[in-house]
């Protein structure tokens, strides 16, 4: 069984869809959460929501955080 807590690398955007959630790009870019909310509030990362979910164009995550 795979140890969750192990380190390991952090997984690339560029393998998930076009839309990419904030935990994923979170995990992907190896900041919490709140900072990549906080990034939305103050206007630099743009995001859409969806039936009320947040998503982010991977592209625009990838150049931004540059992954």
């Amino acid at each position: 069984m795979k140890d969750m807590n192990a380190t390991s690398e952090p997984r690339s955007l560029r393998n998930f869809g076009e839309l990419v959630t904030v935990r994923q790009v979170a995990e992907c870019a190896q900041v919490c959460r709140n900072t990549i909310y906080q990034l939305i509030k103050d206007g630099e990362l743009r995001a859409v929501k969806i039936r009320g979910a947040i998503r982010l164009n991977r592209d625009e995550v990838c150049s931004y955080f540059g992954l």
